[in-house]
């Protein structure tokens, strides 16, 4: 429809007045429709303007009662507005509803992490897990247990979970991404290579061996990377590695060339021109460097990696 991607341009370029227009032409002409709605309502949650949220979101739940698009929404909106009880009492609605599934705990426990009341989210998540023994409940479980500060009960909960469903790719890909969250960096490569066991072609396992191998200095990762882009090519955080990759084996020209690859595909990515502006330098392009790290450098805090621009600014006087 081109009056929905009209309105998610506008959306993405920031103007919102605009893009609340083109979705409220998109309801007036579709009035049963659900998604315009709910395109609507995140416009109005973006500008804070909660009472219009509620307005939008609620009409769409009077066209569908158990919508849980919608009513997800609200407690979103609940919350956003402080709104505490008021968000409970949406998620045990949903519980109602849906008895059997998931969905109405996993919202509850949402809520409970959101105001730190770590007892009650992983309790919730526990009922969630018992409606529904899932990778998603599963891994829903795991991230509480580890928000709540119990890494020993989590490393438990996430043995026992793999002895009973060994053949679990999506908790191992889960596993893999909080050890590079804590940058235990062997520890995620082994989980990953165990993701490979069971999906041997898959692109971001295959892409995170190589960066993982990367973080460790070890050798071998450029074939990872290599099979990780033949696997999904032109995805530019898989260039990103691979570049990283060549670079470490001293090729330095074809490095430069895929990142540039890289940054056409991602414009605008801090991370990428960082890594783009590294190899430059590698590359002796110390002015072009310059000029993307002092663009990234006046990016102050919205970029968590000044520490590394200030690094290597100072290697491109």
């Amino acid at each position: 429809m081109l009056l929905d991607a009209l309105g998610r341009v506008q959306l993405a370029a920031g103007d919102s007045e605009q893009a609340i227009n083109t979705f409220n032409r998109i309801v007036a002409a579709h009035p049963s429709q659900s998604q315009p709605m709910l395109r609507l309502a995140d416009t109005h949650i973006r500008l804070r303007n909660f009472a219009a949220a509620r307005q939008v979101l609620q009409r769409a739940l009077d066209a569908s009662p158990q919508l849980i698009e919608a009513q997800r929404e609200l407690a979103r909106v609940a919350l956003l507005d402080g709104k505490l009880f008021e968000a409970l009492n949406l998620a045990r609605t949903v519980q109602q509803q849906r008895p059997a599934e998931p969905i109405g705990y996993l919202m509850e426990s949402e809520i409970h992490a959101g105001q730190q009341r770590w007892p009650a989210a992983i309790a919730a998540a526990r009922t969630a897990l018992d409606r529904q023994r899932s990778s998603w409940t599963a891994v829903h479980l795991h991230v509480q247990l580890l928000a709540a500060g119990k890494d020993a009960e989590a490393s438990r909960f996430a043995s026992d979970w793999l002895r009973e469903q060994s053949a679990d790719a999506d908790f191992l890909m889960h596993l893999g991404s909080a050890a590079m969250t804590r940058r235990d960096y062997g520890a995620a490569e082994m989980r990953y290579r165990e993701v490979l066991t069971l999906r041997s072609r898959d692109p971001v396992a295959l892409n995170n061996v190589a960066w993982t191998m990367l973080q460790q200095g070890k050798p071998g990762a450029l074939a990872f990377a290599e099979r990780a882009t033949a696997a999904a090519p032109n995805e530019p955080a898989l260039l990103d590695t691979l570049a990283t990759a060549l670079l470490a084996e001293g090729q330095t020209a074809r490095a430069l060339q895929t990142q540039r690859s890289a940054a056409t595909r991602a414009q605008n990515s801090p991370q990428i021109e960082l890594t783009l502006a590294r190899i430059l330098i590698e590359s002796g392009e110390r002015a072009e460097a310059r000029t993307i790290l002092t663009r990234l450098s006046q990016l102050g805090g919205s970029f968590d990696r000044q520490d590394e621009v200030a690094k290597l600014l100072a290697r491109a006087p």
